[in-house]
């Protein structure tokens, strides 16, 4: 069982996911770089919003919880990218043949030192300069998580939600008031497929439905579509 709360916003997601899907099914042009991009987050986004209904509904909320965490992170990439399209898709689409590169150079580390194919390949895609640097992520050579959230005016998103989202992903110390419950002599313990704790039921439906509104790819993917 949820809230009636709780249940409205599940269901209006689902619905504008559905709404965007029908949308892009009848759309006949050709897609630029950052709807491509768009495109791709609006795919996961919704994707991985299917299966964090799938696990709240079958007792694993806590679990439906960190995957909400990936929903936000989408939602901070997605408000950036929107903000200035051109320039900011270009930098993703570096990044990705940054990280290609990057992989490539750390698997020819553990190759033989006779085989020489994966230096070979590398050599073979001629990287620049820039491809070759280190970039912690895609939005900037320095930047994290924070400072993407805090560059779009999203810092109180990313304190409140974020923050206590990343407990149920590292199993950090306060993650054992979301399974362990009592004293050490009266001690319950969540480890079975249940609903939330009745102490616990409002935070875990607070913190799933805002992140789990992913209404910045929604309108990102629609607007650039119309």
């Amino acid at each position: 069982m949820a809230t009636e709360a709780f249940n409205r916003v599940c269901t209006l997601v689902t619905e504008l996911c559905e709404e965007v899907r029908l949308d892009l099914i009848n759309h006949q042009t050709a897609t630029s770089l950052p709807q491509g991009v768009m495109l791709y987050w609006f795919a996961k986004a919704a994707k991985t919003y299917g299966a964090v209904l799938l696990l709240w509904r079958e007792g694993y909320w806590q679990d439906a919880a960190a995957l909400s965490r990936a929903i936000l992170e989408i939602a901070f990439q997605a408000k950036y990218l929107s903000e200035d399209p051109e320039p900011r898709a270009a930098l993703f689409k570096d990044h990705d043949r940054r990280l290609r590169i990057k992989m490539l150079k750390t698997a020819d580390e553990y190759n033989g030192p006779s085989d020489s194919k994966i230096a070979d390949l590398i050599t073979s895609l001629n990287p620049t300069a820039v491809e070759l640097e280190k970039w912690k992520n895609w939005w900037g050579q320095g930047k994290n998580i924070y400072s993407l959230a805090d560059s779009v005016g999203w810092e109180e998103q990313y304190v409140a939600n974020y923050k206590l989202l990343s407990i149920f992903i590292h199993s950090t110390p306060p993650g054992t008031t979301f399974y362990l419950f009592g004293t050490s002599d009266t001690m319950e313990i969540d480890w079975k497929a249940n609903r939330p704790a009745p102490q616990k039921e409002s935070i875990a439906e607070t913190l799933i439905a805002s992140a789990c509104t992913p209404e910045t790819v929604v309108r990102g993917v629609k607007h650039g579509n119309s």
